[in-house]
């Protein structure tokens, strides 16, 4: 087999300590397994189509691990051959919540009632619409309140609303008119925790209990604290078979906390933090990463 090596996909300018550490870890593992692999930003290449053909520059590089989403260089790496780690299309369906639940559905995966809530496609001044009455009552009463509305590429716990009335409904409408959304039933068992359950290469590698005392957002970011916890067969089977069918390499499926211990999927994550990951579960994730990726790479 010949040398080969991997490139780590990363936006320019500012990177946050987390950032840092993820690509920095993934790194530091890659070279302990014997793989070259090296950073790159997005704005170091140029992506261009040349007398009919694409050109990327990066042949030299047979895998792609991808901590942006950038859709030109994305399909540029397929037309490559280099694969991605996760691809492109998996990362973009579970950005978009609404997107990920309508691929789940039918899978015999138990999530909230979603109703999608961007109802200004083709519309060219969209200041001047909003949503007719007619719709905001079948909101009401299908979900009844309280209810979640979010942006469905909220992340982080930012652009997440809990709605209790009709003022709140209007208005919250009125805030996300521009932007793809959707409304949620509201659950109310155990406000303010979930489970994460982070999955790489299509297996469980443990879970942790996600807490906030202070809001009925459970991240860590919004002020929630994590600790290991130990989920049922049940869990492990759902979480595997979201990354499965969402084909995710590396990701997190959450999990409300039901009373009856029953896997009631929250939302999916494509891009878990990695250095919460490792403290939380004492574990090494990013060698366990690098090694699914190494053995997908020479397998294939």
């Amino acid at each position: 087999m010949k040398n080969q090596k991997g490139l780590i996909l990363i936006y320019p300018g500012f990177q946050n300590e987390a950032k840092l550490y993820q690509y920095n870890r993934m790194i530091e593992e890659f070279n302990k397994l014997g793989m070259a692999i090296e950073k790159l930003k997005v704005d170091e290449i140029i992506t261009m189509v040349e007398k009919g053909n694409s050109n990327l520059h990066i042949e030299q590089y047979d895998f792609c691990i991808q901590l942006v989403k950038d859709k030109y260089i994305n399909a540029l790496l397929e037309k490559s051959n280099i694969r991605s780690f996760n691809t492109y299309t998996a990362i973009e369906n579970c950005d978009d919540k609404m997107m990920a639940y309508t691929l789940l559905a039918g899978n015999h995966i138990k999530m909230p009632t979603t109703i999608c809530g961007n109802r200004n496609t083709g519309v060219e001044k969209i200041e001047d619409t909003t949503l007719n009455d007619k719709f905001k009552n079948y909101i009401e009463e299908k979900l009844g309140y309280p209810l979640i509305a979010k942006k469905s590429d909220s992340k982080g716990g930012r652009d997440i609303y809990k709605i209790e009335n009709r003022i709140e409904l209007n208005e919250i409408c009125e805030k996300l008119k521009g932007s793809q959304y959707l409304f949620q039933k509201y659950v109310s068992e155990n406000i303010g925790k979930d489970i994460r359950v982070p999955v790489v290469g299509g297996k469980v590698i443990g879970a942790f209990l996600r807490e906030n005392a202070n809001d009925f957002r459970s991240n860590i970011s919004t002020g929630g604290k994590a600790v290991p916890y130990s989920i049922t067969e049940e869990h492990k089977r759902i979480a595997e078979k979201v990354a499965q069918i969402l084909k995710l390499d590396y990701c997190s499926v959450d999990f409300f906390l039901t009373d009856n211990k029953e896997p009631l999927l929250c939302e999916v994550n494509a891009d878990p933090a990695l250095r919460s990951m490792e403290k939380i579960l004492n574990q090494n994730v990013a060698e366990i990463f690098a090694k699914y990726v190494i053995d997908e790479i020479k397998n294939k």
